[in-house]
């Protein structure tokens, strides 16, 4: 049965089909409006159609691309009205032995499937920086997911490259210090999501948000805006969730 943090995952990405390629790949929001993928999958176009929960759903166009070594690519998006998916929390956060959950549209589950993977460390390849890791087998189409770090539960890497097709050795990841420091303003937007810290009864009406907007996104532990009175009633902060929900960590009525 699946855990309330890898179905929050998965609504946080995307299956990318470049139109007239044969191959395709995933990206993940990153904000409430922009995508985060590998380069090589989206190399070559201006605009993306894109699939999310197994059908066609919006396009993408292609803002910045930074091609191999580096292999990043930002999208924007303009969503259809009244929708509006849970995104990804980034953390440059990671060691050797974190389990890592990746989901993606690989070539075998073309739908959208999940791997396990461990992390072993960091490899330098071509002058930059990848996570290297192992036991679990990344695909083709892979390319392009999110690696959430089980430990932490914020996502450590984007999925490069697998090291056999065939085979559970595994894949490369770019880290996300990368990301942050090609794309300065995911970084400033991150920062201000986890450290910002909200007090006062005019918060309280706002802990849902982004998550209220789907029965399947909804993380166990938020509690329903119906049920929390609007003043007196202390707030606890918890750890950091997998998906911001703009406030910046997850808030529990105190026992």
């Amino acid at each position: 049965m699946s855990s309330s943090r890898d179905r929050l995952l998965q609504q946080c990405t995307v299956k990318l089909f470049p139109a007239d390629s044969k191959d395709w790949g995933t990206g993940f929001l990153v904000t409430p409006n922009c995508i985060l993928t590998c380069a090589h999958v989206v190399e070559g176009h201006e605009v993306i159609p894109m699939w999310w929960r197994g059908q066609a759903w919006a396009t993408a166009k292609v803002e910045q691309i930074l091609p191999l070594p580096v292999d990043l690519a930002l999208l924007q998006i303009e969503l259809p009205e009244g929708e509006q998916p849970p995104w990804v929390l980034l953390s440059e956060t990671f060691k050797p032995f974190d389990r890592l959950y990746v989901y993606g549209y690989p070539d075998d589950f073309p739908d959208g499937g999940s791997v396990t993977i461990q992390c072993e460390g960091n490899a330098q390849e071509q002058g930059v920086t990848l996570i290297k890791a192992q036991a679990g087998q990344v695909r083709p189409g892979h390319s392009g997911s999110p690696a959430l770090n089980w430990e932490t539960g914020q996502v450590c890497g984007v999925v490069s490259d697998t090291r056999s097709r065939s085979t559970d050795l595994g894949g490369l990841l770019i880290p996300v210090s990368t990301v942050f420091s090609h794309f300065p303003d995911i970084q400033a937007q991150t920062r201000r999501l986890t450290s910002r810290t909200l007090s006062g009864s005019r918060y309280r009406c706002k802990l849902w948000l982004y998550l209220s907007r789907d029965r399947q996104c909804r993380h166990p532990n938020f509690l329903p805006i119906t049920l929390l009175p609007l003043r007196g009633a202390p707030l606890k902060r918890q750890p950091l969730p997998l998906v911001s929900a703009a406030v910046a960590g997850y808030w529990q009525l105190q026992a």
